[in-house]
């Protein structure tokens, strides 16, 4: 049944415009895979522990909770979140998909730093990016990915890079088009929604440089003093 209500959000969910309602099918597309993996796990048996799988499924449901939680309350879209609380969260959900042994991550920022906005966009666009790290590396077992957050004057800066497959110049441009996509299975969304979500509600920047065979970069500018957009992205 958990697989049936996965395969609905990820691949049943209308022409993907940014309102408050396909926000929340993409938001909880992640942790319903990660939910789907771990229990197809716990049946099938693997190498990693019953206990880790099941911190993970405990993260995953909180998320949906949350998720649930901001789509019903919408006074709650923009609100003021610590930074480093809204990336912790995130890593801990994409603890399945990360090999911590290859994840260089460095948060170069204090608890006190805050962003008054969408968190739900914000986290959900973060986890666009990582999705799209871990995707260019194909078959590769190992998938080292660097992350790097800091504040540099005014602003919030995020650094996300990969050494995977990389991109030609034309595809740099593609993927950021609603509906592209270079990935077999993408459906060509992320990277344009976390666009979407950086520049449309945070008034800040998203930059990629990629090279084939050496990996891409991507770069979020998100300005600190900057009043943020209201809670839905225009289509």
């Amino acid at each position: 049944m958990l697989k049936n209500i996965a395969w609905f959000f990820l691949y049943k969910t209308p022409e993907f415009i940014f309102s408050q309602n396909n926000v929340f099918s993409h938001a909880c597309s992640t942790p319903l895979t990660i939910l789907m993996s771990n229990l197809e796990a716990d049946v099938c048996g693997s190498n990693q522990t019953s206990e880790n799988r099941a911190k993970t499924s405990l993260e995953a449901v909180n998320k949906l909770y949350k998720i649930i939680q901001s789509v019903n309350q919408s006074d709650e879209f923009n609100e003021k979140f610590r930074v480093s609380t809204a990336i912790n969260e995130v890593l801990c959900l994409m603890r399945g998909k990360i090999d911590y042994k290859c994840f260089e991550s460095k948060l170069l920022i204090n608890n006190d730093l805050f962003l008054i906005g969408n968190k739900l966009y914000f986290q959900e666009a973060l986890t666009c990016i990582f999705n799209n790290s871990i995707e260019a590396y194909k078959d590769i077992e190992q998938k080292p990915v660097s992350f790097i957050v800091r504040k540099v004057n005014d602003q919030l800066r995020i650094d996300e890079i990969d050494y995977g497959s990389g991109m030609n110049f034309i595809f740099q441009k593609l993927v950021i088009i609603k509906g592209m996509t270079t990935k077999k299975n993408g459906m060509g969304l992320g990277l344009h929604f976390a666009k979407k979500t950086v520049e449309n509600i945070f008034s800040g920047k998203m930059m990629i440089r990629s090279t084939v065979g050496l990996g891409t970069h991507i770069t979020w500018i998100i300005p600190l003093q900057k009043p943020c957009s209201q809670n839905l992205l225009p289509s």
